[in-house]
């Protein structure tokens, strides 16, 4: 860009210096001025007080003796002076002697000098007044000419310095600055060119500015080739996360807040959330979930849209020939809009820990529920019952005849047994009915929404079922019998679990004692949070 005159630094202290040398002669004129009016106005007070002193016997005695020819020979001799424009002599009464003026009369002015007359004899007699007044045009006259006089030479002085500085900035500033600016215009700085520092004065304001400018030069390199640097390792950097990103089993994404998937790898793209349909960039990953998990979608979509971290495990049932399949989600907001997920299929882990769980809720003779299965499926039902749910029946079973068996033909009979009696009670039970073998010859049953009647019936069934021989070989059986307490709650039945599993039990053995083979039943009812009567029937299978 060329440089503008009037852009220019040296047009501007120019100007400011031509401005500043205006307004300080301004100021010098004013109070040269003034300096001037005082001056002339006391000299011309003193030359009229002089001829005043002179003249002044004989005005005292014109006005002791009122004789008005004394006193306009007085007049016409003030008059006569160039500064006097007018004279006036008063006696005591007040009456003029004499007026002269020239041209306006002044009844006030600051130019007015007046001296008292007083008698010849007697100085302390006033007989009359003489006042003149100076002409205020020969006043400024004076003044203009002693301005003149001392200020020309001033003023041409001035302009003389006014000259030689536009002389020095425009003939000597400015073509060195525009000579700067062509070298700072023609520097190649991509190619690290500096400017010569030796070209211009060492120490001066220029050299200074060059120096600056290479230094400014050098470390513009220095942080380039750093930045490069930088770049470049952040490059190497990048491509080796990508790499391991790509190359991981977990499955990472990045989503926006509506659940838009951004960039996501290999692993992830592989995974497919809905049977047949594989994740892709710009799919939305809320809307690849099956619709039967909109908890799922809804926590999802929460998350994203509150920047919020969120760890979730999403089960996804057995479709179009799938396998089922539990996959872990974990989000983790990148900023107010982004999000990062990590998707690990944990089906094995599942299948695994649920393996694991049956196993230790499973009895290993029978493959029903043991104790530990018992107590949890037992306590949430019991849950489902108080809240009003559903009803809840108890039955606890203790075989009858079972030690004679085990005595006689050993435990391997024994088991055998054991695993008929399970397998009866299944075949007698509904599917959504927990049976369990508590230990020994110990069972359990718990059954949801069934009636007391018909807990009565089930509860028949089951004696006379266990009743029958039980065939181990051709030419070998055995018998046994069941005593069963049967203990009924209605819903919204207020029961603590122990007080049920020990009336389950008291039942059971009030069965036992009376005979055995036989069940009987038990109304639990709580309406207070505390134990009722029972109201107890007993029937015979």
């Amino acid at each position: 860009m060329p440089l503008r005159f009037h852009n220019s630094l040296v047009y501007r202290a120019l100007k400011f210096f031509l401005l500043l040398i205006a307004v300080i002669g301004g100021i010098a004129l004013v109070v040269n001025y003034s300096l001037a009016s005082a001056e002339i106005k006391h000299r011309s007070l003193s030359q009229i007080k002089e001829v005043l002193n002179a003249i002044e016997p004989s005005a005292q005695i014109s006005a002791y003796l009122n004789d008005k020819s004394i006193a306009r020979e007085i007049g016409r001799g003030l008059i006569k002076n160039p500064i006097i424009s007018q004279v006036d002599l008063i006696n005591s009464d007040g009456h003029p002697l004499v007026s002269i003026s020239r041209g306006k009369r002044y009844t006030d002015s600051d130019t007015k000098v007046q001296r008292r007359l007083s008698s010849p004899f007697d100085s302390s007699v006033a007989v009359g007044t003489l006042s003149v007044v100076l002409d205020s045009d020969k006043l400024n006259q004076e003044k203009m000419r002693y301005l003149i006089s001392v200020l020309a030479p001033t003023f041409l002085q001035t302009l003389a310095v006014a000259i030689a500085m536009v002389w020095t900035g425009l003939a000597v500033l400015l073509p060195k600055v525009r000579v700067f600016l062509k070298d700072i215009e023609d520097l190649e700085v991509q190619n690290g060119q500096k400017l010569d520092a030796n070209k211009y004065q060492v120490g001066g304001e220029i050299a200074r500015i060059t120096e600056y400018i290479n230094g400014l030069i050098d470390r513009m390199f220095a942080a380039l080739n750093s930045e490069r640097e930088l770049r470049q390792a952040s490059e190497t950097q990048h491509k080796q996360i990508a790499a391991i990103i790509e190359n991981a089993r977990s499955g990472i994404f990045v989503a926006d807040k509506t659940g838009k998937l951004l960039s996501l790898n290999q692993a992830c793209q592989a995974i497919g959330l809905r049977h047949g349909n594989a994740l892709s960039p710009g799919c939305n990953i809320v809307d690849m979930l099956p619709p039967s998990l909109d908890g799922a979608s809804n926590q999802i979509t929460k998350c994203l849209g509150k920047a919020q971290k969120l760890h979730l495990e999403i089960f996804l049932p057995p479709q179009n020939g799938k396998r089922e399949m539990w996959l872990q989600l974990n989000l983790t907001p990148i900023d107010q809009d982004t999000a990062q997920g990590v998707i690990n299929d944990i089906t094995a882990l599942k299948s695994e820990s649920i393996a694991a769980q049956t196993l230790a809720r499973t009895d290993p003779l029978t493959q029903l529920g043991n104790r530990l299965g018992f107590e949890t499926e037992f306590n949430r039902r019991l849950a489902n019952t108080g809240d009003g749910k559903q009803s809840l029946t108890l039955m606890s079973i203790d075989l009858d005849q079972f030690k004679a068996v085990n005595d006689t033909y050993g435990h391997d009979t024994g088991d055998q047994v054991l695993i008929y009696v399970a397998h009866q009670l299944q075949q007698i039970t509904r599917n959504s009915d927990y049976i369990c073998r508590m230990g020994g010859d110990e069972f359990n049953i718990v059954l949801d929404d069934i009636s007391q009647e018909m807990s009565a019936k089930l509860a028949g069934r089951i004696v006379g079922r266990l009743q029958e021989a039980i065939v181990l070989q051709p030419d070998q059986s055995v018998q046994i019998g069941a005593s069963i307490g049967v203990v009924f709650v209605p819903k919204g039945g207020k029961v603590l679990a122990d007080d049920l599993l020990r009336k389950a039990d008291k039942t059971m053995y009030q069965v036992k004692h009376g005979g055995r083979n036989n069940f009987a039943v038990v109304n639990f009812v709580d309406n207070t949070n505390e134990l009722s009567d029972s109201k107890e029937h007993t029937s015979t299978g």
